[in-house]
């Protein structure tokens, strides 16, 4: 099968030989083929230089490209560190509000309980203990039950 490929091959090589001589025989012939050839020529030299000049344009404006999205890029991660900063900042606040309304809400509590410790002990001993200094036992003792006794009207 190869050296049929081959005897057609080269036949019809021969062929085409036979043509172009027939062809270039004639002076008419040989003078359009220069002209086709030099048309050729200055067209492909015009399309060189085009393919050169669209080759640099595409690179300049690849260089652009990069660029945008060198800059797109870095002023996403501004613009996201900048969002982390403030999120952060936001979370430390909401942090110590909260820390603070619990605070508050102990204190508030704490205080409470000891109203409540002083008016047990003004109920059960009809004394209302100084709370203020811790150092020494003081206090102001209730009348009001005597006082109620002895002046009834006033209360009335």
């Amino acid at each position: 099968m190869g050296e049929t490929a081959t005897k057609i091959g080269v036949s019809s090589l021969m062929s085409y030989c036979d043509d172009l001589v027939k062809v270039l025989q004639n002076k008419k012939d040989i003078n359009n083929l220069m002209q086709c050839s030099d048309s050729v020529k200055l067209l492909r030299s015009s399309c060189d230089g085009d393919f050169s000049e669209i080759q640099n344009s595409l690179e300049v404006y690849q260089k652009k490209i990069d660029e945008c999205q060198q800059r797109i890029t870095d002023a996403k991660s501004e613009i996201v560190s900048d969002a982390d900063d403030k999120i952060n900042d936001l979370e430390q606040q909401r942090v110590s509000i909260v820390e603070r309304e619990m605070n508050l809400k102990k204190a508030d509590k704490d205080e409470f309980r000891e109203q409540r410790k002083l008016s047990m002990y003004a109920s059960v001993t009809n004394i209302i203990p100084n709370m203020d200094t811790g150092t020494k036992i003081s206090g102001r003792i209730l009348f009001r039950e005597m006082s109620y006794r002895i002046y009834p009207l006033l209360y009335d």
